[in-house]
């Protein structure tokens, strides 16, 4: 059965704000008291400027005025142990790590987006966790920067809503949430009472990329414009670069790290790819087989261990060719997420083990060393057509 948000032990509420920090206890409002069943958070995350995050320490945290710490009170939160304190109030810095007062400029957008995107993906990471992103406050771009990384990296637990508050208590600096016994406020120098004020929450649908695609394409530290740049690569057609003279591998333009002697083997059955060669099925390779791989390990500079364990075999069995295209396959997924269309897979049955890497020639390029020769020797080695 299928865990639900509230069901996890880590529960983030994060929050973008700018002038206004009641989006915090508004949405909190919402989701712990008024929600059935409620979603009660373990931690409060705030991103936001200087200036707002100011606000905020003063408006909501404050030991003796905050509206964080009565909303609790009021409503017997107290004893759910939510963490909200000066270490969950993140403040957005320029690159010279000096605190932003205001985002006026592309740099300060950047910077924004930086920390929202980093914020969320150092949540997302957890599997723990469940996060529920407000983009009620702070300026526009921001909440659509955390929606955003939300729809690059959010999975099926997370959650993504706004929330929306009846006139004229929206635009109070009086009222945080409608209190356990209402009272009568202030607003625009007019009375008003609480107990005609509504909370609503909307949530938000989005695409979920992160479960299948970039909590694990994404490393820690990764700006905003590169992260976009990178997903919407993976996304796009097929690409294999392989340079054998650096010894490197670049799947949709991204390096990946592999060790020499699993990039050999990718080499081989990308060439396999490009010399319309068969599947490799195992039972049914030969000596001519294992001639082909020593030779272009030994091109590729492979330890000797590895080229003698080789020239050991008669065929091809799956002690040697298995745990390698494991560990490659690994390798791929740790480094890309799930991108199935780059592992060199087994598509035989139950018995016959077959290989193949399953792409198109016009997908590759391979460059470097005596290339032709290499080809040139694996073509006259091809099927014969029927």
């Amino acid at each position: 059965m299928e865990l639900q948000p509230e069901d996890y032990p880590r529960r983030i509420l994060l929050a973008v704000t700018g002038g206004s920090p009641q989006v915090v206890t508004e949405t909190l409002y919402a989701l712990a008291v008024d929600r059935k069943p409620p979603f009660v958070p373990t931690e409060i995350h705030l991103i936001s400027t200087s200036t707002g995050i100011q606000r905020a320490r003063l408006m909501l945290l404050d030991p003796d005025a905050g509206h964080f710490h009565a909303l609790v009170d009021e409503y017997g939160l107290r004893d759910q142990d939510i963490r909200f304190d000066d270490d969950c109030l993140h403040v957005i810095h320029d690159r010279n790590n000096e605190p932003l007062a205001d985002i006026v400029d592309e740099e300060g957008n950047e910077a924004a987006a930086d920390l929202i995107l980093e914020s969320v993906r150092r949540f997302c990471s957890d599997e723990n966790t469940a996060v529920h992103a407000s983009l009620a406050g702070g300026r526009k771009t921001m909440g659509y920067y955390l929606g955003y990384a939300m729809s690059l990296l959010g999975r099926h637990q997370d959650r993504l809503s706004h929330v929306l508050v009846n006139p004229p208590f929206e635009s109070s600096n009086e009222f945080f949430y409608p209190p356990a016994r209402p009272r009568r406020i202030t607003v625009r120098e007019q009375p008003a009472h609480t107990r005609d004020a509504r909370i609503m929450l909307a949530d938000i649908p989005f695409v979920r990329l992160g479960s299948e695609l970039t909590l694990k394409s994404l490393q820690a530290g990764t700006g905003f414009t590169e992260a976009v740049g990178q997903i919407q690569a993976l996304l796009g057609k097929p690409s294999i670069h392989i340079d054998l003279d650096a010894q490197t591998l670049r799947l949709q333009g991204r390096p990946i790290r592999i060790t020499r002697t699993q990039l050999a083997w990718y080499v081989w059955f990308a060439l396999r790819v490009l010399t319309d060669r068969p599947d490799v099925v195992l039972r049914q390779t030969s000596k001519a087989d294992i001639d082909e791989l020593v030779m272009l390990f030994e091109e590729m500079n492979v330890p000797n261990s590895q080229v003698e364990v080789l020239e050991k075999l008669g065929e091809l069995d799956n002690e040697t060719i298995g745990p390698n295209l494991r560990r490659i396959n690994k390798a791929l997924q740790d480094q890309l997420g799930t991108q199935s269309h780059y592992e060199i897979g087994n598509v035989g049955q139950r018995g016959h083990a077959t290989y193949r890497l399953p792409l198109r020639p016009e997908n590759i390029r391979i460059e470097g060393l005596n290339l032709d020769h290499i080809i040139e020797t694996m073509r006259a080695r091809r099927a014969p057509e029927k």
